[in-house]
């Protein structure tokens, strides 16, 4: 068994020494070892998202079993930025190893070493774009790599998104597997999708959502997968979430504010409306009701059309016209006067709305409502014609989908959504439908505030995904501030516009043991926090950053990365040495570490101050 190292501290001199010896030492076993590239025959992708949270597993299948060489893995993946590895492990015939996180020289160090002596071992570090996977599979071998992310999602433009970009140097031929959920606690979720595929399908849960996707067969996997979803009326506000481990206590709190005043912002918007004869009676008037209301409520600047589509696709204009008051006057009579019949062509009424938009750097968007099955025109198949609209689609417009009552093909008015940067609801065309329409309409708007006040009392520390005076706060859109406190949090919140003022007050005095996500949350804006000051100069919070990364089982470029090596029998599933830091959420104390800067004292009281100038 080799000797465990729990403490690491390197001058710069003494690192850079180290790690040209191990360069070195790399291209020499490399040289005396060559081994064939292995790709994963099979990818499954699962987990879920609960309140923004995301905790989502890869699992790779290697199969080496044909061959008589030994096969290196050397795999990029990309992530999205905030979201960390949190946990790596593999299984080989029987046996489970779980990843130990190391200081970095070290782990490339131990992983060299278990390549000259013919072990099978694994080893992640963080790169610029994401991370790489190295792993050596023995012959008439296979193995089981499974590949944990954590990390907080933040609203923009009132949605949420995660990239899943599986490669980045290399198209990958696999068989695709996805199931994740998607859960709120706060509110329903109206629209949701994973752009870059078709054919996936939906179950609804209690509070969220299932997507689940197989491809059955190896398929070229789209390098820009992204998970996309969207919270109901978008209410906005603050949230004050809180955790302790018994020994600290740690608070997440969350701004998202939402305002009705009206703000300027240039788009194209086209409005494509289903009006087959199965949207006769209540639906068409709703319909027109909403459709009305949304046209009214265009600002002058923006740029609009209106198509229908039954067995033939019609607009008011060729192209999207200014929202002048005769314009908009225009379009509202033009919807009024519309009449259901006919069949379903749904592509030509696509095509009619992607036509219409004039190519410049407004943004593009199209709203298209449908109530039942495509059954007219060149394409008449789900299949055919969400590839037809992404390749017709050459100006980039976010296309957001509705289906209007149970008789239409949900996931295909999901997938047109996902695969065009958009959002999809399924409304049910009852009394209501009309304001549920408008309401997803207006949660697409951007809208800004001016300035605001955030005071934090009862903090022990306080960290943030990016400096506040960077967070230009408009409609939907979210930042995400943690901390540590003694007994008693309290953030009061003062936002000014022009015409009104919003005030939110959150206070917080016995932490419940839920929400453990938010320590680790916590973690990993500390560490961002503290890179940022290295990256000034201050180099004196490097042990600390390496401390915490080993702690929590976080990958963090430069300074850890997860090893995994065959010859280490104690990291078994059943067989964990506490000696060890693991890449799972540690226990106890945490490790020391210095007070931020601007923190002296248990309940201190931090006044944050931002001017913001709006913009038109």
């Amino acid at each position: 068994m080799r000797k465990k190292h729990n403490n690491f501290s390197l001058n710069k001199f003494v690192r850079y020494l180290i790690l040209s010896i191990l360069l070195v030492s790399s291209t020499s076993i490399q040289t005396v070892r060559a081994q064939d590239s292995l790709e994963p025959n099979s990818i499954a992708i699962y987990g879920e998202i609960v309140d923004n949270y995301v905790s989502i597993t890869y699992e790779l299948h290697f199969d080496n079993t044909g061959s008589s060489k030994d096969k290196e893995i050397d795999w990029e993946f990309g992530i999205q930025k905030d979201i960390l590895l949190s946990n790596l492990s593999i299984i080989l015939g029987e046996k489970t190893y779980y990843g130990v996180v190391k200081p970095e020289l070290e782990a490339v160090q131990e992983y060299d070493e278990s390549v000259a002596a013919n072990e099978t071992a694994v080893l992640m570090k963080q790169t610029a774009e994401g991370y790489s996977l190295q792993c050596i599979i023995e012959a008439k071998e296979e193995a089981l790599i499974y590949i944990t992310m954590e990390g907080f999602l933040t609203r923009k433009f009132g949605g949420y998104s995660l990239a899943l970009p599986l490669a980045l140097s290399q198209t990958l031929l696999s068989v695709l597997t996805i199931d994740i959920a998607i859960r709120s606690n706060f509110n329903p979720l109206v629209s949701y999708g994973i752009r870059g595929l078709s054919g996936l399908s939906y179950t609804a849960l209690s509070n969220g959502i299932q997507i689940e996707y197989n491809s059955g067969t190896a398929i070229y996997i789209p390098a820009d997968l992204e998970i996309m979803y969207r919270i109901a009326d978008q209410t906005g506000g603050s949230q004050l979430i809180t955790y302790t481990n018994s020994t600290d206590n740690f608070f997440a709190y969350l701004l998202a504010p939402v305002i009705s005043e009206s703000t300027e912002t240039e788009r194209q918007v086209a409005f494509v409306i289903d009006t087959s004869g199965s949207m006769s009676g209540t639906p068409i008037n709703q319909a027109k009701i909403a459709f009305n209301d949304m046209i009214e409520s265009l600002n002058p600047g923006d740029y609009f059309n209106v198509v229908e589509f039954n067995s033939i696709a019609d607009s008011i204009w060729s192209e999207c016209r200014p929202a002048t008051n005769e314009n908009i006057n225009t379009g509202k009579t033009w919807v009024t006067n519309l009449e259901s019949d006919g069949s379903t062509n749904f592509y030509d009424g696509a095509l009619e709305g992607l036509n219409s938009f004039i190519s410049n750097d407004m943004p593009k968007i199209m709203l298209l409502l449908s109530d039942g099955q495509p059954n007219e025109g060149i394409y008449t198949t789900p299949k055919t014609i969400g590839p037809a609209i992404m390749e017709a689609n050459t100006l980039g417009v976010s296309i957001s989908t509705i289906a209007f009552t149970s008789s239409v093909n949900l996931d295909f008015m999901g997938n047109i959504a996902s695969d065009n940067s958009g959002y999809f609801t399924y409304i049910t065309p009852d009394s209501n439908s009309a304001s549920e329409i408008f309401e997803f309409y207006a949660s697409l708007s951007t809208q800004c505030m001016q300035e605001y006040d955030i005071t934090i009392s009862g903090a022990t520390d306080f960290a943030h995904f990016k400096p506040l005076t960077d967070a230009f706060l408009i409609n939907g859109t979210e930042i995400v501030m943690t901390g540590r406190f003694s007994s008693l949090i309290t953030i009061t919140t003062t936002l000014y516009y022009e015409e009104q003022t919003d005030n939110y007050y959150n206070t917080e005095t016995t932490p419940g043991t839920e929400h453990v996500h938010v320590e680790k949350l916590w973690a990993q804006q500390r560490i961002s926090y503290l890179l940022n000051l290295i990256n000034l100069g201050d180099t004196t919070f490097e042990e600390e950053v390496v401390q915490l990364g080993m702690y929590y089982g976080l990958v963090i470029s430069g300074y850890t990365a997860m090893i995994i090596t065959t010859g280490d029998e104690d990291i078994l599933v059943d067989g964990y040495d506490s000696n060890e830091y693991y890449g799972v959420s540690g226990s106890g104390a945490i490790p020391s570490y210095s007070i931020l800067p601007f923190l002296a004292a248990t309940g201190l009281t931090m006044v944050i101050i931002l001017k913001k100038t709006k913009k038109n």
